[in-house]
């Protein structure tokens, strides 16, 4: 047995011995095979990482680019978070003015609350015409509201094309349920709104006199003790005539027929604006409901 052993050891040895003796003399070719082996390897790890590169820089860098962007941006809605805080400005735009007669104008602006949650309570404005400031007036503006001011009628020597709005004195509120509110109160359903000419209305084309008119109806739960209307005459998108009408005592479920003349010329009319005006958040635009026999006064 030991010697069956022995001469398994012999032979295994014998092998290892001619294994040995083959790689000492073909070590050279073996060096030089490796070499191109590993070359080859680093020729295709090379080419295949040139590759991710261009493909790299090729499709996925702009999105890297944009989410790494998206990353470092501001998440924080600053507008909001001012408005949360502080009320933004009012917004204004172009003013118009009008030439009704040959020392009268008329003066118009468009004025929005950009702010959700904030009212206007209470701000004065008025006009810089040259060297002259028409009357100081005094409005509100609700939250959202974009809404028209004006001087009417105003008198002055002198020819003047523009004129500039000075806001004054404003006394800002937080009201962050206004929505909720406007949903209940505003509810004013204006229709037919047409502007009839002189020769409409059976007058000579030579007089300068034409109308407006309109229906409106108060639909909501609530009686106002007055309601302004402003009413703007447009040629495309250009005003050409101006005036404000007010209802008196505007109760709940009335509807009324709103007749205006206008005793200047103003040419062609394209289309009609009524925007009703009504502080409804002062309780006294509100009319007390009437009581009837039996209630406790």
């Amino acid at each position: 047995m030991e010697e069956q052993y022995l001469k398994e050891q012999e032979k295994f040895t014998e092998k290892e011995l001619k294994w040995s003796y083959w790689v000492v003399v073909n070590k050279d070719k073996l060096k030089k095979s490796g070499t191109i082996t590993l070359a080859i390897v680093a020729g295709i790890l090379f080419l295949y990482g040139s590759i991710g590169l261009l493909f790299f820089y090729s499709y996925q860098y702009k999105e890297l680019d944009n989410l790494q962007k998206q990353i470092i941006a501001p998440k924080l809605n600053y507008s909001y978070l001012q408005e949360k805080n502080n009320p933004l400005p009012v917004e204004i735009g172009e003013v118009t003015v009008l030439k009704t007669k040959a020392d009268k104008f008329d003066i118009v602006v468009e004025a929005r609350n950009p702010n959700q949650s904030w009212y206007l309570a209470s701000f004065d404005y008025y006009f810089l015409v040259g060297t002259s400031q028409t009357r100081i007036k005094t409005s509100f503006l609700l939250p959202s509201e974009d809404r028209y001011l004006a001087e009417l009628n105003w008198t002055s020597q002198t020819n003047f094309s523009d004129a500039q709005i000075v806001l004054e004195n404003l006394k800002w509120q937080k009201k962050p349920d206004f929505e909720n509110l406007k949903a209940k109160v505003w509810k004013f359903a204006i229709d037919n709104a047409d502007f009839v000419a002189a020769q409409q209305l059976g007058l000579a084309e030579e007089v300068a006199i034409s109308q407006v008119k309109f229906n409106v109806a108060n639909q909501s739960a609530y009686n106002f003790s007055r309601v302004d209307f402003v009413v703007l005459l447009f040629r495309g998108s250009q005003i050409v005539g101006a005036t404000i009408t007010a209802l008196d005592e505007f109760k709940s479920e009335e509807a009324r027929e709103v007749k205006i003349n206008f005793y200047y010329s103003l040419g062609s009319v394209d289309s009609v604006l009524v925007a009703p005006v009504v502080d409804i958040l002062n309780p006294s635009s509100f009319m007390a409901f009437e009581k009837t026999a039996g209630e406790l006064k």
